[in-house]
């Protein structure tokens, strides 16, 4: 078994992705590297998903991946099956995929993800992130299987169970759907996953953390990661937007011309990376707007003449790597603040999603209690439209736990100031 599972890693990286990027699409290619061959049908799926589908690039990305990820599983269990290796047979096609596979691969996976550095051993979280990639696989060969010669999936006479239609549904694609019919349609999720629970809890930052987080920058990195960290959180901390969309601000939306259309409210801005695909458009505070543009002007400015970087110190994005100036990645972000709240001592999972936590709840209250001030409705329902704006969604559901628990928070603290 030991051997199995070492063989299985050393397999990992035998099939390698690249990609296109050309305007709002993102292409793979994809290439086995044992056998020196493209895998195309990975390659055609992405050209489907970004022409056909129209869906965003970090969507393609998701659903690639994934099925990469489950392509390396099938050539190496392909390898540990004596039978067809004495037959002389490669890599198992996706059309000779079973529930038995299918199932193998989750669990293998399962393990895989509990086991990596970020996941904090959390057995339900690993599972909840396998059940993305498995829906992505279900999709993937529904749509693989129209392509080609054989049927493969359908009733429990086939070797892949799934009443998922031939035509998949543009908005299923690339979305997490999890309707009454959801194990019919994929019936090897992992279940049980403390999913819905999940989904209204998460750990808040606290103002204590903010000024922890602040000392731990100031005294464990240099000038400019400093600033910059503590920058990133001052925007998390004071307009709850995701990781993404923190990191795609562009010095150019901050340019003199943009700052002669600042109103009282402060300067208009549309993120390029918004969920979905969005294109809302968010007011930064003059307080906030004139630190981004210091950081940009002075600090970003300085690094940049400092290590003779071929860049430029007004244009391109905001939040850049001081090791060689390239823009910050999504991951590096995480990476910073998940260390920098364990140094803190904060809760496990803790990371820069706190701070949105931590937004969302603050604007619960104020709303609720501007609401009771003045005699107005103080359901959920009108709690949650009103901050869902604020947060860019657009389904009340998505906040709606929050508001039920920042009910229960304050009635709580009325029976027992």
């Amino acid at each position: 078994m030991q051997d199995d599972t070492r063989e299985r890693e050393i397999l990992r990286d035998d099939l390698v992705v690249g990609w296109e990027y050309r305007e709002k699409s993102a292409y793979a290619v994809a290439y086995d590297i044992v056998n020196r061959k493209i895998i195309w049908p990975l390659v055609d799926f992405s050209i489907y998903l970004s022409d056909e589908r129209m869906l965003d690039p970090k969507s393609v990305e998701a659903n690639i991946l994934a099925v990469a990820s489950y392509r390396r599983f099938l050539a190496a269990e392909s390898r540990l099956d004596a039978a067809r290796v004495k037959k002389g047979l490669g890599c198992f096609d996706f059309e000779e995929s079973t529930d038995d596979l299918i199932r193998r691969f989750r669990d293998a996976e399962n393990e895989r993800v509990r086991k990596k550095i970020n996941s904090n051993n959390d057995k339900y979280a690993a599972q909840r992130s396998v059940n993305e990639k498995l829906v992505y696989i279900y999709l993937f060969l529904k749509w693989w299987e129209s392509k080609s010669s054989s049927r493969f999936m359908g009733s429990s006479a086939l070797p892949v169970t799934s009443t998922l239609r031939d035509s998949v549904p543009e908005s299923k694609i690339g979305r997490r759907r999890w309707g009454g019919d959801v194990y019919s349609k994929y019936p090897l999720l992992n279940r049980h996953t403390g999913r819905n629970s999940k989904q209204s809890r998460g750990y808040a930052a606290t103002e204590k953390d903010r000024k922890t987080l602040n000392t731990f920058f100031l005294k464990n990195c240099t000038e400019y990661t400093a600033i910059r960290n503590i920058l990133i959180m001052d925007i998390a901390n004071e307009l709850g937007w995701r990781r993404e969309t923190i990191n795609s601000l562009r010095c150019e939306q901050f340019s003199d011309e943009r700052q002669n259309e600042m109103t009282h409210r402060g300067l208009a801005c549309v993120p390029e990376d918004q969920k979905n695909g969005y294109r809302d458009s968010f007011y930064i505070s003059p307080s906030l707007s004139a630190k981004i543009i210091s950081f940009i002007r002075d600090v970003r400015h300085r690094l940049i003449q400092e290590m003779n970087w071929k860049i430029s110190s007004e244009w391109g994005r905001v939040f850049i790597s001081a090791r060689d100036g390239k823009p910050l990645t999504d991951k590096a972000v995480s990476k910073i603040f998940s260390q920098a709240f364990a140094s803190a001592g904060a809760p496990r999972r803790a990371g820069i999603k706190s701070f949105r936590n931590k937004f969302t709840n603050d604007q619960l209250r104020k709303e609720t209690i501007a609401r009771r001030e003045q005699g107005l409705d103080t359901s959920t329902t009108s709690i949650s439209a009103a901050v869902s704006m604020d947060l860019g969604h657009r389904s009340l559901e998505s906040i709606k736990s929050y508001a039920d628990a920042n009910l229960t928070r304050i009635a709580s603290r009325k029976r027992n100031p």
